[in-house]
């Protein structure tokens, strides 16, 4: 988990930074709880992202699992998973994301207003990509 990025992203990468297909290694979060915030470049390790958005996280650690929620300052679910760990030492991954919930990429009118149309444009090209790729909304 690491928190200074000022933008959220969630995801896997192997060690050499091609993104994985199930999730056997480590799960990478990058989150921000204050206003200060950057746009995301929805990197192909990315899984969930969200832009404009100011989250808190919740960890529970027990014996044979890790279960992480992070909330909106709302205290609205945004995103969520379970590593469980297995009898040979392995672990499952399973995304608690909550079914049907967008992901949050609009960009508000302040950032609008210091883009120019070819930032605006590359940006909006970088997000449907993320939203194609990921196969959500």
């Amino acid at each position: 988990m690491q928190g200074h990025d000022h933008t959220y992203g969630r995801g896997g990468n192997e060690t050499n930074g091609a993104r994985v297909k199930t999730k056997s290694g480590p799960v990478y979060v990058v989150s921000v709880s204050g206003p200060k915030m950057y746009l995301s470049g929805f990197e192909s390790w990315m899984d969930q992202a969200a832009v404009n958005l100011q989250l808190y996280q919740v960890v529970n650690v027990n014996h044979d699992s890790v279960q992480y929620q992070a909330f909106t300052v709302t205290g609205e679910l945004y995103d969520a998973f379970t590593l469980k760990k297995e009898k040979n030492n392995t672990h499952t991954f399973y995304d608690r994301t909550p079914a049907g919930k967008p992901i949050q990429g609009d960009l508000p009118p302040r950032y609008l207003q210091n883009m120019d149309s070819l930032e605006i444009k590359e940006y909006q090209t970088r997000f449907q990509q993320f939203k194609e790729r990921t196969g959500r909304e």
